[in-house]
């Protein structure tokens, strides 16, 4: 008779490496190896960097967390100045910015998504031939 233990998967919270190790031992399945540590955790996980990095992540699946972060008080997850040059290709868009600019851009894209509920998805061919006034 053979008995699979379930291997546990959280991964070591080294002095130093934090978790970085484990991260990199299971980089040729990060997705996998991701999934089944916000499983094992019950959907959050905080995975932590080198300690002189700065590097700590928090992972979530938890529909509350979500809704916390994104939406409730989005105002105490700033991305901050790092962030933005790092990722100063996606503009001044959602996913880049913070604070006023950030809830313009969320009204603006809930007020599209809100017209679009139950319909079919217009072409973004069509949204520019209706004129500039359209999109905004």
């Amino acid at each position: 008779m053979y008995i699979h233990k379930k291997r546990v998967v959280t991964p070591t919270n080294w002095p130093v490496f934090g978790t970085t190790p484990t991260l990199l031992v299971n980089a040729h399945r990060l997705h996998e190896y991701t999934t089944s540590v916000l499983l094992q955790s019950r959907g959050t996980f905080m995975f932590k960097g080198l300690l002189f990095a700065n590097m700590d992540m928090l992972f979530t699946t938890d529909p509350l967390d979500i809704h916390h972060i994104l939406s409730k008080n989005f105002s105490n997850y700033r991305k901050g100045d790092k962030f933005r040059r790092i990722f100063d290709t996606l503009g001044d868009g959602i996913l880049n910015s913070d604070g006023e600019i950030w809830e313009m851009n969320r009204k603006i894209i809930f007020s599209r998504v809100g017209s679009w509920a139950g319909q079919p998805m217009p072409s973004l061919k069509a949204q520019i031939f209706k004129g500039p006034e359209r999109l905004l």
